[in-house]
């Protein structure tokens, strides 16, 4: 499909804070969209599941500041990101790093988190 996103930190994103009750109905209403949209668009299946992938490592790596694990919304985030790797992958918008960040959280969301704060390090 032609769709595409673009990523853009913001000094107030969801990577900068901690992990609060917000992240939790974002993480809700997320599900509830892409449910929806993904029907109503099925050619925009693959771009709307590619951006959650996005937004779900910023939920894990929001935990991290604040060391507060939901491990039940890990556990959906990581079966999630392992469903759509390939797609992700493939797809040429996506920068290397975020597909790294992916393969990452895919085999353990605590070294997101280290990743992630090694490279804010070396900025």
């Amino acid at each position: 499909s032609g769709a595409g996103h673009h990523y853009v930190q913001v000094a107030d994103s969801m990577c900068r804070g901690g992990h609060n009750e917000n992240y939790i109905t974002a993480f809700r209403n997320y599900e509830c969209a892409r449910r929806k949209y993904c029907e109503k668009y099925p050619q925009f299946s693959r771009d709307i599941c590619n951006y959650l992938v996005t937004e779900y490592m910023a939920i894990i790596v929001a935990m991290g500041k604040n060391k507060v694990y939901n491990q039940d919304m890990i556990v959906q985030i990581q079966k999630f990101v392992k469903k759509h790797l390939f797609s992700f992958l493939k797809t040429k918008e996506v920068p290397v790093i975020m597909k790294g960040s992916a393969v990452v959280v895919s085999v353990n969301y605590r070294l997101l988190n280290l990743v992630y704060n090694l490279v804010g390090k070396m900025r």
